[in-house]
């Protein structure tokens, strides 16, 4: 299917319904994650502590994210996420990997990284190319965000042509690499 025709057939989500995907997914989340930074008015304050040299999160930073996080993984559904990483790594994306991946990875998340390179020729297989979210391996939830990476929207992929982004989803992750994995998970201090 071409891009226009299935642009045509999303339908919009409203944000407040989004998370009922997560309260009724019965097996996997998966997300994948393509931009350098994300302009999220809520982390806001955190990323400028961030950017000042502050290593560590006040308590309670991402609260309701570990808790939605560590809901799935009570109810046996897997939350896993592919982070494209470019070079130079972003100031953000430092900020994500430090005060974001170090919470929720030991909450249950499982988060693998893919470069550059390796993602040019792995999009080529669907229409539409930007952040989303499969859950179930059934249903696809587009993430719209304008040029500065704030957010403006979820469309919903009719589940029938959810096939080419679940396929993409399984080879993106073989692909990838555990964070735990890459020179990245130093970014936490970590062994």
């Amino acid at each position: 299917m071409k891009e226009t025709e299935l642009y045509s057939q999303l339908k919009k989500i409203a944000p407040a319904s989004f998370l009922n995907f997560f309260k009724e997914a019965k097996s996997s989340a998966f997300r994948l994650e393509l931009l350098n930074a994300y302009a999220v008015a809520e982390e806001t304050e955190a990323l400028n502590q961030f950017g000042k040299g502050i290593k560590t999160p006040s308590h309670g930073f991402n609260h309701d994210w570990i808790s939605l996080i560590e809901e799935l993984a009570l109810r046996n559904v897997k939350m896993q996420r592919v982070r494209l990483i470019e070079e130079p790594v972003s100031e953000y994306l430092k900020f994500e990997i430090m005060w974001g991946y170090r919470l929720s990875v030991p909450a249950g998340e499982e988060i693998r990284i893919v470069d550059n390179p390796s993602m040019r020729s792995l999009i080529k297989t669907v229409p539409i190319v930007k952040d989303f979210w499969i859950f179930d391996d059934k249903t696809c939830v587009f993430l719209e965000y304008d040029f500065m990476g704030r957010f403006i929207g979820l469309q919903q992929l009719p589940d029938e042509e959810t096939v080419l982004y679940k396929k993409l989803k399984q080879t993106i992750w073989e692909q990838s690499r555990n964070i735990k994995e890459t020179r990245y998970w130093e970014l936490l201090g970590n062994d």
